[in-house]
């Protein structure tokens, strides 16, 4: 070992030098003391009291007992506290053996903070080459050492399919963080849940008299999950959009309660222990919801409903639910795209957390929805200049006098040199706000009115939110924000665009 030679090299020059001395001390003594005759060491010690033979032993340097001449760590008391055959003032790695170096980068494997490479941090080839390098008893990606390098990111098409921990997180490819969603190896998957909910209908004395007979019906559910419309639901831990099918009670006992058609799509979902349903809009809550493994089991009881024809009726609800998973895009496709072909920024702001009310005062909620380029297009993608939100329908009159002068605004705005944008949120009609707006539609709009603003498809946001702060809902509806997504005024109602430049020029103190 390279360490045990230079001991001995370290004891040679020892020995050497108490020779010298020796020499120099019997010249001194000008022959006046005489050694002992079995003093081979000439130092006025005899041989049979020398702890060093035939070597001087006077000089202990260190103080532990043993002279210099034959003491292989002469400088440390003790000697060598690990024992790995290095003196504890030359020892790299104290308390671990300094000839352990497996990468050879003259670190001793305990105090190499990558004992399996052969640099200060590792590189792939070795974390890389399915062999436990250090005897760690972990092979690559497995051991700590190697867990930050290139070789063992798991979010790779090759790493998300090899069927290897890469990472060393306790999982395996698509279940992995960084491989959920990395198409085509990690399909995308969404929850799904379906199952059956009665409606039992029991009328009063009243109702009973004016020919209503007690009954119920159900409906069956085959939903899936629907993460694209957060607004409806804030509450909800999952939110699911689902085909309805009447399978029981349609003719004798629904048809007694309701003279509309049952819808055929709904939205479910639950939070907190409660259940929720809707149309389309805000949801609203409907009973509880307990889940137990994969089961969601519902209920609710609405007392003291009134019934058309005399009376009162009243429901008991049960239902449940069994859960599922299945391929498919929990957000159905209302992705951003990197860059909009329509050309609209894109800020890339931090994904929206908030709460989804219009506040004044606080962020606007994002959304995201699509542009006459069939793109998805998200609202916080705008921040950077102020936006004015205008929520509107087809066959809105006000809407319609609103559309004739905006390009004139923003020319009037980009003269004062304020950079504004309007984004048109469009619905269907004033008689149904929830209808979907078609791509032909938005571009049809935008050509008559000679704009270049976007102009996006509603999904209910506008209807949901600026129902509840501007009281009842009325179109258009505005929302004006600043540059850092702060709502600063909401109204509805048109007049002309001044008032949208007065609100602007009072944020900016001009």
């Amino acid at each position: 070992m390279q360490e045990s030679s230079q001991i001995k090299r370290n004891a040679g020059l020892t020995i050497g030098l108490a020779l010298a001395l020796a020499l120099a001390l019997g010249a001194c003594s000008g022959g006046s003391t005489q050694s002992p005759s079995d003093d081979a060491a000439s130092e006025g010690v005899s041989d049979s009291v020398n702890a060093c033979q035939g070597l001087e032993s006077t000089l202990d340097t260190d103080g532990d007992g043993s002279p210099d001449s034959c003491d292989p760590c002469p400088l440390d008391s003790p000697d060598d506290t690990d024992g790995d055959g290095v003196c504890d003032s030359g020892d790299t790695c104290p308390g671990s053996d300094d000839s352990a170096d497996s990468d050879g980068d003259g670190l001793a494997d305990a105090c190499d903070p990558d004992p399996d490479c052969p640099k200060a941090t590792c590189v792939e080839k070795v974390c890389d080459d399915r062999l436990d390098d250090d005897s760690d008893g972990a092979i690559d990606c497995l051991d700590v050492d190697c867990q930050t390098t290139p070789a063992c990111e798991e979010n790779t098409l090759a790493a998300c399919s090899d069927s290897i921990d890469n990472d060393g997180d306790g999982l395996t490819d698509c279940a992995a963080d960084g491989c959920k969603e990395l198409l085509p190896v990690c399909p995308r998957l969404r929850a799904t849940a379906t199952g059956e909910v009665t409606w039992q209908v029991t009328f009063d004395a009243a109702g009973m008299a004016a020919g209503a007979t007690n009954c119920s019906y159900t409906r069956s559910y085959s939903s899936v999950q629907d993460d694209s419309v957060e607004w409806l639901c804030p509450d909800c831990e999952m939110l699911l959009v689902a085909d309805v099918a009447m399978s029981a009670g349609e003719a004798d006992c629904y048809s007694q309660i309701s003279e509309y058609a049952p819808a055929l799509r709904e939205w479910i979902g639950w939070g907190n222990g409660t259940y929720y349903r809707g149309l389309g809009s805000r949801m609203t809550a409907q009973g509880t919801a307990t889940a137990v493994g994969d089961t969601v089991t519902v209920a609710n009881e609405v007392l003291d409903q009134s019934f058309p024809a005399g009376g009162a009726f009243q429901f008991d609800v049960s239902g449940h639910f069994t859960l599922g998973e299945e391929e498919g895009d929990p957000l159905h496709g209302f992705r951003p795209p990197e860059t909009y072909a329509c050309g609209w920024p894109k800020s890339d702001a931090p994904e929206y957390t908030g709460h989804y009310v219009l506040t004044v005062g606080e962020t606007l909620p994002d959304g995201v929805f699509l542009d006459i380029c069939k793109e998805p297009v998200r609202l916080h993608d705008f921040a950077g200049r102020y936006l004015v939100i205008n929520v509107g329908v087809l066959d809105c009159s006000a809407c319609k006098i609103a559309a004739e002068t905006e390009a004139e605004f923003l020319a009037t705005m980009a003269t004062l040199g304020i950079d504004v944008e309007v984004i048109d949120l469009m619905g269907l009609s004033l008689d149904d706000v929830l209808g979907d707006v078609s791509t032909r539609q938005m571009t049809d709009w935008n050509r008559k009115y000679g704009l270049d603003s976007p102009i996006l498809a509603d999904r209910a946001y506008g209807y949901t939110l600026f129902s509840g702060p501007l009281g009842e809902f009325s179109t258009p509806a505005f929302a004006i924000v600043a540059p850092d997504l702060t709502i600063i005024d909401l109204s509805n109602g048109f007049g002309d665009w001044s008032a949208m430049q007065e609100v602007i020029e009072a944020d900016l103190g001009q």
